[in-house]
């Protein structure tokens, strides 16, 4: 019950991707993450159930629809239109149901939501949005409003898209990684701080990325197995994975500092983290069992010819330059730039006939 004169209540949800408790609670215990014990210790914690499979595409989606993949329609993060072999990236467009954030401008609530994956291109919202995972890059228009873009360039600096090449295509050493993801989260959290402080919002959402990417990265160094097999190496990346768990409790710090009486704080993950034992490969087993032949002669040069593709591919992310290539090769009508290109190109392995 509440009258006239009651000021209404605000949210505010920070976002770890790919958190775990399985790092989370032996920092705690050792006198770490003082920010997420704080409220572990005063406020309320336990497992979230990820969707199944416990993937960022889905689980992004489903955590700002509140509905399961069966209904937002979003399964990985490619789609499979009917009648087609090519699989093209989802996007915000792909998914079925209303988001969180138009739900609750309906309802008269001005939003800012901030790096959410999947949420490309921005929905034009009452408030702002900045465009997560699946951002092209910092180039496209992944800013709502675009005013809002320039207010931030002036206010902050440059604005980075969650897909910085450096730290997502492993195109650079560990250490060169390590130093570009720690660059953009501090400049996320920049962002993050000043739509906190400028806009006024009634629901206010922020995700980082940092832990996921990190875990993808070296989340082996947590690995009894593998440290006992690689100990140098074990040994010097023993704590990255910690130290970014410690960037992000820091960030987190800078939220709850601005945080007044009447605004909830929510911190959730889209999943957790931990090694893989087995893989099983469909095709791998069909061609082994004899139910799908491949064309002789040609897998060692496709081999070749996709090495050598991805190795350029990553240069020019490294540059900042594959959204100019691609455009200018669709220009010219060439099929180079197309995201499926390596997956039409093992499907011409498959000998059909056969």
């Amino acid at each position: 019950m509440s009258d006239s004169t009651t000021k209404p209540r605000r949210v505010c949800f920070f976002g770890i991707d790919g958190a775990t408790w399985k790092i989370i609670k032996p920092m705690v215990a050792s006198g770490r993450l003082p920010n997420l014990a704080a409220m572990m210790e005063n406020g309320s914690y336990g497992v979230l159930d990820s969707t199944c499979p416990a993937n960022s595409s889905l689980a992004w989606t489903s955590l700002q629809t509140g509905v399961h993949p069966g209904k937002h329609g979003i399964f990985f993060f490619r789609e499979q239109p009917s009648g087609m072999y090519q699989r093209p990236i989802v996007s915000w467009n792909s998914v079925h149901a209303p988001s969180i954030w138009s739900l609750a401008n309906e309802h008269g609530k001005r939003v800012s939501s901030l790096y959410f994956p999947m949420t490309f291109p921005p929905e034009k919202v009452d408030g702002v949005m900045i465009s997560g995972l699946l951002t092209p890059d910092r180039n496209a228009d992944f800013i709502y409003p675009p005013e809002f873009r320039q207010e931030l360039e002036k206010a902050v600096g440059e604005v980075p898209s969650d897909n910085e090449p450096e730290v997502v295509f492993g195109t650079v050493t560990q250490e060169a990684a390590a130093k570009k993801l720690f660059e953009t989260t501090d400049q996320i959290a920049r962002i993050g701080a000043y739509a906190f402080d400028k806009q006024d919002w009634d629901l206010y959402g922020i995700v980082f990325r940092g832990v996921d990417l990190a875990s993808h990265r070296a989340w082996c160094y947590q690995d009894p197995q593998w440290a006992k097999l690689n100990p140098a190496a074990a040994e010097k990346g023993k704590d990255l994975l910690g130290s970014v768990y410690d960037l992000l409790d820091a960030k987190l710090g800078e939220i709850r500092d601005r945080l007044d009486d009447e605004t909830t704080l929510v911190v959730a993950s889209d999943h957790g983290f931990d090694r893989i034992t087995h893989r099983f490969y469909v095709n791998r087993w069909l061609v082994e069992q004899g139910y799908l032949k491949l064309k002789n002669g040609k897998i060692a040069w496709m081999k070749t010819k996709l090495f050598f593709r991805q190795k350029f591919h990553g240069a020019l992310r490294r540059l900042r330059l594959l959204q100019t290539y691609q455009a200018t090769m669709k220009k010219l009508g060439g099929g180079g730039n197309s995201p499926d290109m390596g997956e039409a190109m093992l499907m011409s392995l498959v000998d059909w006939p056969r």
